[in-house]
């Protein structure tokens, strides 16, 4: 191969995977609340949930490392879906969650990835 052909291949695998990490990089970006940053969305502290520019409510709610180290929660009943990471744990039926009664609880139990607002969907 002729050296400007390796030269312009190599670019071309840096930029798509540079391209590729952005990406899966801007669907994961979680700020100090679980908000999906990268996608628009930020705390609002009087809804207390993450909502975007327009309102809109953010389904997913994911746990931070900090709401792990978490020993006591406040005995609130706001029931959330505790969803677990499949790639983690073996999943035996649909849907891989669990009901928990709050945020605190459910960002408290190890292997749950994220959570949303209300009971989880029956199988």
């Amino acid at each position: 191969m002729e050296k400007r052909t390796v030269i312009i291949l190599l670019f071309a695998i840096v930029a798509i995977s540079s391209l590729g990490y952005y990406i899966w990089h801007s669907n994961y970006t979680i700020d100090y609340y679980g908000c999906q940053s990268m996608k628009g969305y930020s705390w609002d502290a009087q809804a207390k949930k993450c909502v975007d520019k327009s309102g809109d409510i953010q389904e997913k709610v994911y746990c931070l490392k900090e709401s792990r180290s978490i020993q006591i929660c406040a005995e609130i009943y706001e029931p959330v879906c505790g969803w677990f990471n499949p790639k983690e744990i073996r999943c035996i039926k649909y849907p891989c969650a669990e009901n928990f009664d709050s945020s605190c609880s459910a960002c408290g139990t190890e292997n749950v990835e994220y959570y949303t607002k209300g009971m989880c969907p029956s199988s």
